[in-house]
């Protein structure tokens, strides 16, 4: 197990270094006198120090084991289905890789998994890892409430919030529900995440209109990405003294490609 080293301002701080050195100083002191209740005392304060350390590297373990349930769980859910005279099946096998005869067996496996890893007491992050994979597969299993019911606590608060209200978009896309569908990419466009810049958000929202006929909508979501993009280029310029010619915008989104390419929609749509 990897231990992180403790920086020199954190051994300083450190709660447990701090009572023992106090500990150790005042037996130093006094043990001529009191030696007997004072080998006593240490004894217990060694033995409490020791259960709290205990304690720490049973999380610690407990936290490696969900990890590596984690990642069974996102190799199964991204395992190919293979009928059993498929002449590739048995090269998956052969190198240690999942893969499964059906979705029936595949899904039966991974919520036996899903279950095993909830039951360990994951934190926040892994917990939303793995809900997402839940509710990817009910959603394929068309099961979408249940599977939008898991996506709502996922896009209230959590880092993988945008991927969340992505599906949600897809379901209701699938049930032909414009209304909602329009509603999350209405939020989408106004989202400021490291997985999504906000001008990708705002031209999702204009292919979600383009694609439903709604020209002047999707023309006003496109003009208002390059206005952000202009705006944001000023602004570096602003402090650089230079124009770039080029800065990325997270995600390896590329500030030209996303101009060109909606200029190009811009066009289209005024023609």
């Amino acid at each position: 197990m990897i231990k992180r080293k403790l920086k020199k301002e954190e051994i300083r701080k450190d709660p447990f270094r701090e009572f023992l050195g106090k500990a150790f100083s005042e037996i130093e002191t006094s043990l001529e006198e009191n030696w007997k209740a004072y080998l006593i005392g240490f004894a217990i304060v060694v033995l409490s120090v020791a259960a709290i350390y205990f304690y720490m590297e049973e999380r610690q373990l407990k936290y490696e084991k969900n990890l590596l349930l984690v990642s069974e769980i996102l190799e199964i859910s991204d395992a190919p289905i293979m009928a059993k005279d498929n002449p590739d099946r048995q090269k998956y096998l052969n190198s240690g890789m999942k893969v499964y005869l059906s979705e029936e067996e595949k899904s039966e496996e991974l919520n036996k998994k899903i279950n095993e890893f909830m039951a360990g007491g994951p934190n926040k992050n892994q917990k939303s890892i793995v809900l997402m994979v839940k509710a990817a597969d009910l959603a394929k299993k068309k099961s979408y409430d249940e599977s939008l019911k898991i996506l709502e606590e996922i896009s209230k608060n959590s880092p993988f919030k945008v991927s969340a209200l992505l599906l949600k978009a897809k379901i209701y896309e699938i049930q032909s529900d414009y209304s909602k569908e329009e509603n999350v990419y209405k939020e989408i466009s106004t989202l400021e995440a490291k997985d999504l810049p906000k001008p990708f958000g705002m031209e999702m929202l204009g292919e979600f209109y383009q694609k439903n006929g709604k020209k002047d909508e999707a023309l006003k979501a496109y003009n208002e990405a390059l206005k952000f993009l202009e705006d944001k280029k000023a602004k570096l310029k602003r402090n650089d003294n230079k124009p770039p010619e080029t800065f990325i915008l997270g995600n390896d989104g590329n500030q030209d490609q996303l101009e060109t390419r909606l200029k190009e929609k811009v066009r289209e749509l005024s023609s």
